[in-house]
């Protein structure tokens, strides 16, 4: 939960993927007006990455926008916010990762600078990370996992992942590998959804489709693991899913 001018605003379950506001010239750009003072600090205000949303600062973290001019009228108020989230950032990570971030060269005194060393440091970026990442995301199969849901959940962080170290699959390539490894768990559900998918639907399909099929795939998990323990499929008026197919 985060609150802001005395409300409340629930941001469990919101991915951070799927908020997207349109790009501005500079970071200094969409700051709102009602930010609170950064005095007694960040940490009571800004907990984790959830409340990014609520907070209004993901700009500040977004490394492709532009720091503003020194001549820009919001500038002293965007150095003052974007190095107050510098210090929440470098606050939230362990003694070893800040050892680590404090010995990497480079600038890293703003909040986008810091936020980028920091996710460098945690993914390890480098070739054999890549190759690591890439082999589970197209490698790893449905066999590998005990439960759908769990093949599903760790095939989507994956992705996450390897489009975070530039080594990613298009969403709908990910889409099709996924449908194929469940298609036995749910094979009408994969029917159907292949079925309504345009043939060229690759040129026009994004992050979003494929993080709602994840979702989706993993509601039916769950439906799946009720009616296994529904008393109707005890009497067997249901037919209980084969263990393995279970959420």
């Amino acid at each position: 939960m985060a609150s802001r001018k005395g409300r409340t605003v629930s941001l469990k379950g919101i991915s951070r993927t799927m908020i997207i506001p349109p790009k501005v010239p500079t970071q200094a750009d969409r700051i709102p007006d009602d930010l609170p003072d950064f005095t007694p600090g960040v940490p009571l205000i800004l907990k984790n990455t959830l409340d990014f949303p609520d907070w209004d600062v993901q700009d500040l973290v977004d490394s492709d926008l532009p720091h503003p001019k020194h001549d820009h009228k919001a500038y002293t108020r965007w150095r003052d916010c974007s190095k107050a989230v510098q210090s929440w950032l470098t606050g939230q990570i362990s003694d070893g990762v800040l050892l680590r971030f404090r010995l990497t060269l480079g600038k890293k005194g703003f909040a986008d600078e810091a936020y980028k060393v920091i996710k460098m440091i945690i993914l390890e970026h480098g070739i054999v990370r890549c190759e690591n990442v890439v082999y589970d995301l197209v490698k790893k199969t449905r066999a590998d996992y005990s439960t759908t849901s769990q093949y599903v959940e760790v095939f989507k962080s994956n992705y996450v992942l390897a489009k975070e170290l530039h080594c990613g699959l298009p969403p709908f390539t990910a889409s099709l590998l996924m449908l194929r490894e469940i298609r036995y768990d749910f094979p009408a559900w994969v029917a159907s959804v292949e079925y309504v998918m345009p043939v060229y639907v690759g040129n026009t399909y994004t992050d979003d489709d494929f993080f709602t099929l994840c979702s989706v795939a993993i509601e039916l998990c769950a439906v799946k693991r009720l009616l296994r323990m529904s008393p109707l499929s005890a009497t067997g008026a249901v037919t209980a899913p084969h263990p393995e197919n279970d959420a």
